[in-house]
């Protein structure tokens, strides 16, 4: 036993393929018969590590969760919870349950800051998950139960499988170590079936995996030794297990010699299980056929390296490419347009770095994602900012043309009108407003304003049409008025002061029916009407002062003993003196201000004649106020027809 153990134990450490866990290809083991049998019948060798080293089948997919919320994330871990095996989301639980603590904790560092600026002590500032926090926690606890009782499951299931690989262990022993006369047909029957047994048999626990194949080895070892084969029928599988590892060495050189060495690589994990699961050639060719398979093993491994690297190359160049992209979009877009023209440029240019970006090479995975986003936030922030110009001009063109609809409808009614003054100060003001009424495009501004344009054209040769009818009736206005004014020139006047004011008015009455004069004579007719009518006015002023002097002298008589009356006029004169000598002061204080003024000469003129009328009216007041006070007390004598005495009744010369 302790032979068979220590060719054992050597064979595993001096024979044994590169990064995979030894494996008997040669037996040192000293059977019981003459000549030496150099391989078992089956392999009995199993890879201590072989079942934590299989790679999984399932590929977990990669999830991005920088943009969910708490809310949203709690969500997400509870649809994969009810969707998902417990074991194959791992990965993305990890991935939300970090995303989830950073929100978390700037919640928290936001909260505490609040505290602080709220006047609250840092010692007193106790830190809460809020209902939401509790609810997430709550949630992964419930995810870290569910796959720690299938681990529990599985680590038990292991315990299992270890106890029954054990039972098989100790069945192998008392096989090997049995004295009883037993057939080598029955023993080589007993063999394999504990071999296929263990192969049925799942994982175990990991740390008593390697301990436990070894001690399945050393058994195995030992039982070889007691086995008695036929050299002939030995020598047939060795043969076989020759030839099917030849085809293998063929095949593994094959695909040495393959272009696509990523696929090259992922045949040659095949090929060496397929190695793994045939049995012993004879002693001296294993040597060969090992090197032989595992040269053309090197070649792929090392070929496969060589690409990776070279693809890695290649994906920096390839970033290096997409960088000088990203850089170029930016330089595009830090200054925006602020034309049609200019965005449009912009777009074809951001539009060709798009086309460029999708001739380059990928990059390595953990980059690819981020450099994409950033050219393609890029590209969108600035299509977006596109978007909102051209909907802003948009805008601006709808508000113009319904303003230009608005100013034609405008301009075509004014067109019909007949005040033709008025008219032509709107029409004016219109004009105005469509230069400031926003722009069109090129067609369509053209024909509004062709709109526009033929409304006014329309007014504007209705009234030269009309002017000129208006300048035929000029000329016949201006004799009529020269022969009015010389009349007026002409004109005496009688004792009766009511026709003669009856006769001034008709006199203004006509003048203001004639119609229009030419403009160059307006001003000079004007000015003469009026300095004659005021100096037939003056001259009846005074003639008035004297009536009115006479109707109150005989007013004051027919009262006469009348104390009530008296006092009562009294007063009222008294007033009136007083407002009337204000007036004078304060009209004579305002000459002045009108020295500097563009009109003075007009404006003193005008004060000027104010002054005198009121100094008029105040010597008249103060002659009403003598006659009051010199006047008889007893009563006078007044004509029985009851006629006011003439001159009593007030004349306005203006």
């Amino acid at each position: 036993l302790c032979y068979g153990f220590s060719e054992g134990r050597f064979i595993a450490e001096t024979i044994a393929e590169p990064v995979e866990e030894p494996v008997m290809e040669e037996s040192a083991m000293k059977p019981i018969v003459d000549e030496p049998i150099t391989e078992p019948i089956q392999e009995a060798v199993e890879e201590p590590m072989a079942e934590e080293e299989k790679k999984e089948t399932f590929q977990e997919p990669e999830a991005n969760y920088d943009t969910l919320t708490r809310e949203q994330l709690i969500d997400t871990l509870q649809e994969l919870l009810d969707n998902n095996d417990v074991m194959q989301i791992r990965n993305r639980a990890n991935a939300i349950r970090n995303r989830f603590n950073d929100l978390n904790q700037e919640l928290h560092q936001a909260q505490f800051e609040a505290f602080l600026q709220e006047g609250g002590d840092k010692a007193n500032y106790e830190q809460r998950n809020d209902d939401t926090a509790q609810s997430f926690y709550k949630l992964f606890d419930t995810y870290r139960t569910k796959r720690q009782q299938v681990i529990n499951a599985q680590e038990a299931e292991k315990q299992a499988n270890f106890d029954k690989k054990n039972e098989l262990i100790a069945t192998l022993r008392q096989l090997a170590e049995t004295t009883e006369q037993v057939t080598l047909k029955e023993l080589h029957n007993r063999f394999n079936d504990i071999q296929a047994r263990w192969k049925e048999i799942g994982e175990v626990p990991r740390n008593e995996a390697h301990t436990q194949w070894q001690t399945y080895h050393l058994w195995a070892d030992q039982l070889f030794a007691k086995i008695k084969l036929e050299r002939e029928s030995i020598m047939e599988d060795m043969k076989r297990n020759l030839e099917k590892k030849l085809q293998l060495c063929e095949q593994v050189e094959e695909q040495s010699l393959s272009d696509n060495t990523a696929n090259a690589f992922r045949k040659l994990q095949d090929l060496r299980a397929a190695w793994k699961q045939i049995g012993p050639v004879p002693q001296e060719q294993n040597e060969t056929i090992w090197h032989r398979f595992q040269d053309a093993a090197e070649r792929i491994s090392i070929r496969h390296k060589e690409a990776i690297a070279a693809r890695q190359e290649a994906q920096q160049q390839n970033l290096l490419a997409k960088r000088a992209l990203i850089e170029k979009a930016t330089e595009l877009t830090a200054t925006l347009p602020t034309g049609g023209n200019a965005w449009k440029t912009l777009g074809d240019q951001l539009d060709e770095l798009l086309a460029l970006w999708k001739t380059i090479g990928p990059v390595a995975k953990e980059e690819s994602d981020a450099i994409w986003k950033e050219f393609i936030t890029i590209r969108d922030t600035a299509f977006k900012a596109r978007k909102k110009f051209f909907e802003t001009q948009r805008q601006e063109r709808d508000a113009a043309r319904k303003t230009k609809l608005a100013l034609c409808e405008k301009a075509e009614q004014i067109a019909e009108r007949e005040d033709l003054r008025e008219a032509t100060t709107e029409l004016l003001h219109l004009q105005a407003e469509w230069k400031k009424s926003g722009t069109l495009h090129r067609d369509e501004s053209e024909q509004l304003w062709k709109r526009f344009r033929a409304a006014c054209d329309k007014f504007f040769a209705r009234k030269s049409e009309r002017y000129e009818e208006t300048h035929q009736d000029e000329g016949e206005n201006l004799t009529k008025k020269e022969a009015l004014l010389e009349e007026l020139k002409q004109m005496t006047f009688g004792d009766d002061r009511n026709e003669n004011l009856a006769r001034l008015k008709d006199i203004q009455r006509r003048w203001s029916e004639i119609g229009f004069v030419p403009r160059k004579e307006k001003d000079r007719l004007q000015q003469t009407f009026r300095d004659t009518i005021n100096a037939h006015f003056n001259q009846l002023k005074l003639s008035a002062q004297e009536a009115e002097e006479t109707a109150f002298k005989a007013r004051v008589q027919r009262h006469a003993g009348d104390m009530r009356f008296a006092r009562n006029e009294r007063n009222a004169l008294l007033d009136k003196i007083e407002r009337q000598r204000n007036d004078i002061k304060t009209l004579e204080n305002n000459i002045g201000f009108f020295s500097n003024s563009k009109n003075a000469a007009v404006l003193q003129e005008e004060v000027t004649r104010k002054i005198q009328h009121a100094r008029q009216q105040l010597a008249l007041l103060e002659n009403k106020l003598r006659i009051l006070d010199t006047a008889p007390q007893e009563p006078v004598q007044t004509p029985d027809n009851g006629n006011p005495v003439a001159g009593e009744t007030d004349i306005q010369a203006e």
